[in-house]
């Protein structure tokens, strides 16, 4: 997982640029290696942000919370549907993720 942020005043108000690499789901076909980006920004309200993307054939929903710091995050990951050309059917259920500030 990867993504920037956006600050005012000290606080977190936006997160942008929200990717992954290579997460394992099991489609129809069989495993398969995931990549994307969010093409949106999520709003932080209270430190914690999420979306829930539904397409016509892919679902991708995100949430995330930031430590008290603001150096950490957590949350899950869970996608399902068609996510590349022949790879239907595909599903993760959620998947926990956490990264650090660099």
């Amino acid at each position: 997982m990867s993504f920037k942020t956006v600050s005012r005043d000290g606080r977190i108000v936006r997160v942008k640029d929200f990717g992954w690499s290579k997460v394992l789901v099991i489609c129809q076909q069989g495993a398969f290696a995931y990549t994307a980006q969010l093409p949106v920004s999520l709003r932080v309200v209270g430190r914690v942000f999420s979306l829930n993307a539904l397409g016509t054939d892919l679902t991708q929903a995100v949430s995330g919370r930031f430590t008290n710091h603001r150096r950490r995050a957590n949350g899950t990951l869970n996608v399902a549907g068609v996510l590349a050309l022949g790879e239907m059917g595909c599903g993760r259920g959620d998947l926990t993720w956490s990264a650090a500030r660099r």
